[in-house]
């Protein structure tokens, strides 16, 4: 399972501006107005909140941590592995899975 990125809740417009202009930054900020699409001299940029980042970063925590934990489930239940490395891998599983906030869903 991927984590998708959650929905912008805003934009903003960047545009490019020459050397010397607006205090000489490379990119301002300006009004949908005086966009130029024809130069081609703007980037939109999709704004989340900071809630949504900390929310999407726990997602992926969470989803790494589990994926950890299956792989070690995987090594302890394969028959290859017998006596102390599964047991070690059956530990593991446990630990990785003790990280995991049970608040979340």
């Amino acid at each position: 399972m991927t984590i998708p990125m959650p929905e912008p809740v805003a934009w903003r417009s960047k545009y490019k501006s020459e050397p010397g202009m607006i205090g000489q930054y490379p990119w301002s900020y300006v009004e949908r107005s005086l966009r130029q699409p024809s130069l081609n001299n703007y980037d939109i940029e999709a704004l989340i909140t900071t809630t949504q980042a900390e929310a999407y970063a726990a997602a992926k925590v969470r989803e790494a941590l589990e994926k950890a934990a299956s792989l070690c489930d995987e090594l302890a239940n394969n028959d290859e592995n017998s006596g102390e490395y599964a047991g070690c891998a059956a530990h593991s599983a446990a630990r990785i899975r003790a990280l995991i906030p049970k608040d979340q869903a």
